[in-house]
């Protein structure tokens, strides 16, 4: 009988392959730079930063934009506005 406690995901707990394999059936695995990576912290943070930067551009681009937006027809300036609102 083994003494290593061992995840229900087979590994060792808190070894390499068990936080590989925990990323890995997550969201989190798509995330890290190593699949073993356990800085769920840094990554969130990383993660938060792209998605501020993206609405940062995206609403630059609207402002740019704006006497354009102002002119099309009012069905897609409506898309587009869902399309903005479901950002938030």
């Amino acid at each position: 009988m083994s003494k290593e406690a061992t995840g229900e995901n087979g590994a060792v707990l808190g070894s390499g392959e068990y936080w590989n394999r925990v990323n890995r059936a997550t969201f989190f695995g798509t995330l890290m730079q190593r699949p073993s990576e356990t800085n769920y912290h840094e990554t969130l943070r990383e993660v938060g930063n792209r998605a501020g930067a993206a609405v940062e551009e995206i609403y630059d681009d609207l402002q740019e934009h704006i006497n354009v937006i102002r002119n099309i027809s009012s069905d897609r300036r409506s898309a587009l506005a869902k399309q903005v609102q479901s950002l938030i």
